[in-house]
C-alpha cells in the first residue's frame, strides 16, 4: 500500500465555533476516498450504515453498521468508502468539558499503541441524533450543556465496549485541578509546536513551580515526560502510516534534536524509530499474508 508522505492537519477551529467545545453531524452518504489526515481535537466517529476500510495508523479496519471510533490527536487515518458509500455519525470534542473519569481515559488513549473501536454501537443512534439536533440549536444557553451530557454518555459507553474501565483504576478518585486540565488540552492541541513548562503554565494561569508541582500529581508523570510521550507517540504514527524519514518526522512531532528525538522514541517504544518501522512494517506484512495466524 502506497503511502502518503505528508497526512493534512485539521483544526478545532476549522469545525467548532468561538467557546463551542462539542459539535455534531450527521454526515453522507460519504462515497468520496477522505485522504490521510489528523485533527488538533478528539473525534468520536460511528458508522450506521455502508462499507469499506478506514486506515488508521497505517492499519485497515474493514467498515460495518455500528462501527465506531475514538481518534485522539495523534491520530492517522483515511476513509475509502465502497459502493454507495457510508453515513456517519462525526462527534469532534475538546476534553476540557469532560468529567475526570473521561479525561483520564482520553489521555491514556492518547499514548496508546492500539487503536480504540467498538465493533457495535448502533444502538445509541438515538443519542448521537439528539446531538445533531442540539447542534442546530447553539443560539440558546442550554444546547452546549445538552451536548457535553450526552456526549459523555456516549464516551461512558463506548469505554466499557472496548474494555478498557478497568485499566482507570483508581487514578479518577479525585477531581483533576481546572488549571492542569486546561494544560492538558491545550498540550494536545500545541505539543508539535516548542513549548515550555513556562509557557503551559501561563496559558494555565499559574506559577511555573506551582503548575510543575500539580501536574505531577494529577497527571503522574513531570510535564516533561508527559510532552515526550505525545510527541513520540506521534511519531510512532507518522513512522507507521507514511513513508517520510526519521529527521522529517522528529522535527515534524516537535523534537527540535535528533539525538533526542531517539532517545525519547526508545524509551517509549523500546527500539529507535527506524527498527520500530522495520518491526511494525514486517508485522503487517505477515499478518496480510496470514503468517502466524
Amino acid at each position: 500500500m502506497t503511502r502518503p508522505p505528508i497526512p493534512k492537519r485539521l483544526l478545532s477551529s476549522m469545525y467548532m465555533p468561538p467557546n463551542v467545545d462539542v459539535i455534531a453531524e450527521q454526515d453522507g452518504p460519504v462515497n468520496q476516498v477522505d485522504g490521510l489526515h489528523w485533527h488538533d481535537f478528539h473525534k468520536l466517529v460511528c458508522v450506521t450504515s455502508g462499507s469499506g476500510v478506514h486506515v488508521l495508523n497505517g492499519v485497515r479496519h474493514e467498515i460495518t453498521p455500528g462501527i465506531t471510533f475514538l481518534l485522539a490527536p495523534s491520530d492517522f487515518h483515511a476513509w475509502l468508502p465502497k459502493g454507495d458509500g457510508c453515513v456517519l455519525y462525526n462527534i469532534d470534542f475538546l476534553p476540557r468539558v469532560l468529567a475526570p473519569y473521561l479525561q483520564s481515559a482520553l489521555y491514556d488513549a492518547a499514548l496508546r499503541q492500539a487503536p480504540l473501536v467498538v465493533q457495535d454501537m448502533a444502538d445509541l443512534e438515538p443519542i448521537m441524533q439528539a446531538m445533531v439536533t442540539e447542534c442546530g440549536r447553539l443560539a440558546r444557553p442550554d444546547a452546549q450543556l445538552a451536548m457535553v451530557c450526552l456526549l459523555q454518555y456516549l464516551l461512558v459507553e463506548f469505554i466499557r465496549r472496548a474494555d478498557v474501565a478497568e485499566s482507570l483504576g483508581s487514578k479518577t478518585a479525585s477531581g483533576m485541578h481546572e488549571g492542569v486540565r486546561w494544560a492538558l488540552t491545550y498540550m494536545e492541541q500545541h505539543y508539535r509546536d516548542p513549548l515550555t513548562l513556562k509557557d503551559v503554565a501561563a496559558e494555565a494561569r499559574l506559577s511555573p513551580s506551582y503548575f510543575s508541582q500539580l501536574f505531577h500529581e494529577f497527571v503522574g508523570v513531570t510535564f516533561q515526560e508527559h510532552l515526550q510521550m505525545l510527541r513520540s507517540a506521534f511519531a510512532g504514527s507518522l513512522l507507521r502510516a507514511t513513508d517520510m524519514s526519521v529527521t522529517d518526522i522528529c522535527h515534524a512531532s516537535g523534537f527540535s534534536d535528533l539525538s533526542h528525538f531517539e532517545r525519547a522514541f526508545k524509551g517509549r517504544f523500546g527500539m529507535s524509530p527506524s527498527a520500530w518501522r522495520r518491526a511494525v512494517r514486517q508485522g503487517e506484512e505477515l499478518a496480510l499474508h496470514g503468517v502466524g495466524a
